[in-house]
């Protein structure tokens, strides 16, 4: 990017919003800088340290099942007792709480090379490597450095590192893999049937293919997913199957109890028991949400229109289409907040634009649970909802004979 183009790209942004988005960024690194030295230091024998946290925290989890496989217990890890005896092993006292491993036996595949290191090294290697690939890929997209730096600092990475989690590992299998769509569409397929590990992420990724007429993606995507299920069964053998069986329903069970902390979920399930409707009341207006993401992913993938906002609509409707979403999942939505902002600085960006984006960066921030918690109002779905029909607006500017010239 010539010095030109940057200059015309910040002052599209304008001085006022400049100042607005380093002050978020300050915010969040605040909280960013403390958290991350409480979950991931430690003193004495143990892996809890003074504050009472445990040091990676739900990494915890993905350790214990990592040593399951290589001993050759992978069909164990949905087993309560034997995984809080192994997470009681690893940190070192049987003082803290149970996490249980909820994810289906290809997500083993991922992991499993975890506990061939130490500890520590592993935790760093988890959470390291993916936020540094993170902003390699969203580097490709044409966007002034300030953007980059709000990436690095925002809410939703900060909640994944903080938690230990993989929302880094799979906004890059969804975010790479919708980027290199329309040059590489086998690597597409391979990255997307990647995500299908986490499947409440990848729920829009079939409808969108078979709208866009992507054939050979959709094909690439389903082999993966196809191919990682029988590899997880002959590796890990076909008890972890029948095993995993029933975690999908106690998983239902728990959330319509709330067992989950609905704050921290930005579904509209979530929101709908949140504000005291029945779990009948939430499953239906979560099918409505979940129709309705569908309905525009069909409509701008069947137009053809321009990648960035295809692919943008997919991530930005990814909350809208499932019931069980955490905020340290999120990190997929600044691949869409990044496309989004590369196709409105081209054009100009309208000032509600600039707010729209900057609550979808602040959806996780860490005082947005507690507000959340404070007033049982979550306003996270309305956030999605008016990105995601932002992201169709945008997209309307398209004809429509562009999108039937390309043919079936």
């Amino acid at each position: 990017m010539n010095t030109r183009s940057l200059q015309q790209r910040l002052d599209s942004i304008g001085l006022p919003w400049m100042a607005v988005l380093l002050v978020a960024l300050a915010s969040s690194l605040i909280y960013l800088g403390p958290s991350l030295w409480q979950t991931w230091t430690h003193d004495g024998p143990t892996l809890v340290n003074p504050a009472g946290f445990v040091t990676g925290h739900d990494f915890v989890a993905f350790y214990a099942a990592s040593k399951a496989v290589l001993g050759g217990d992978a069909a164990m890890v949905y087993d309560r007792d034997f995984m809080m005896a192994a997470q009681i092993e690893i940190v070192g006292t049987s003082d803290i709480g149970y996490l249980a491993f909820m994810y289906p036996p290809t997500y083993l595949l991922l992991v499993a090379p975890l506990a061939t290191l130490p500890y520590f090294p592993a935790l760093a290697l988890w959470q390291i490597l993916p936020f540094v690939t993170f902003l390699l890929l969203l580097r490709r997209i044409a966007l002034p450095p300030i953007a980059l730096v709000m990436a690095a600092g925002a809410p939703a990475v900060a909640q994944a590192l903080f938690a230990g989690q993989n929302g880094l590992v799979f906004a890059l299998c969804l975010g790479g893999g919708l980027m290199v769509l329309d040059r590489r569409p086998l690597l597409a397929g391979l990255l997307l049937g990647l995500a299908t590990v986490k499947p409440q992420l990848a729920v829009l990724l079939v409808p969108a293919l078979i709208a866009g007429r992507e054939w050979k993606a959709l094909a690439a995507m389903l082999a993966t997913g196809t191919g990682i299920v029988v590899l997880s069964a002959v590796l890990l053998g076909p008890d972890v199957w029948s095993n995993y069986m029933t975690v999908p329903g106690d998983v239902r069970e728990f959330l319509a109890l709330g067992q989950f902390p609905w704050s921290r979920m930005p579904t509209v399930y979530a929101a709908a028991r949140l504000v005291g409707l029945s779990d009948t009341a939430g499953t239906l207006l979560q099918a409505a949400g979940t129709s309705m993401a569908v309905a525009g992913i069909a409509w701008t993938w069947w137009r053809g229109d321009p990648a960035n906002l295809r692919i943008a609509s997919v991530l930005a409707a990814a909350p809208l289409a499932t019931p069980f979403m955490y905020d340290y999942d999120l990190p997929f939505m600044l691949f869409a907040a990044g496309l989004y902002l590369s196709d409105a600085l081209e054009r100009g960006p309208a000032p509600w634009e600039k707010i729209m984006l900057l609550l979808v960066w602040l959806q996780p921030v860490w005082w947005w649970w507690w507000l959340v918690e404070a007033t049982g109002v979550s306003p996270s779905p309305l956030v999605y909802a008016a990105f995601f029909a932002a992201i169709l607006y945008r997209a309307r500017a398209v004809p429509l004979d562009a999108a039937l010239a390309r043919g079936p």
